[in-house]
């Protein structure tokens, strides 16, 4: 077994947010301004990974992304993008990060923190 996998038996446990229907929030359409907490996140669609990655202010960090060009042609595509977060210690976002990027390698953003990955409880897709 390589370490990767053995680092997946001790995981960090993570609250990845959802709608309270269950459901997950879309990219476009809502305002994040107000989440000012330190958290990872990703961006996804229905099958595919597009991005993950940290923020000290996740809020500022979702609307920049829902400022991108990239992310915007999906949306004027009519593909509609998700995304999910998950409050973090500080410490421990470039850890997560590492992880998430090694675990999914979404498509977009191929440099990760170069640290030693913290496994964390997954969200899917």
């Amino acid at each position: 077994m390589n370490d990767f996998y053995k680092l997946q038996l001790k995981k960090y446990s993570l609250n990845w947010r959802v709608k309270k229907d269950g459901n997950y929030y879309t990219l476009f359409g809502n305002d994040y301004k107000s989440l000012t907490y330190p958290a990872v996140y990703k961006i996804f669609t229905y099958d595919v990974i597009l991005k993950v990655g940290q923020s000290r202010n996740i809020g500022y960090r979702i609307t920049d992304h829902q400022q991108n060009k990239d992310f915007q042609n999906y949306n004027k595509r009519n593909i509609l993008l998700f995304i999910s977060w998950a409050k973090a210690p500080e410490s421990y976002l470039d850890g997560v990060e590492a992880y998430l990027g090694k675990y999914y390698q979404p498509l977009i953003g191929e440099r990760f923190p170069d640290v030693a990955p913290i496994p964390v409880n997954l969200l899917l897709p």
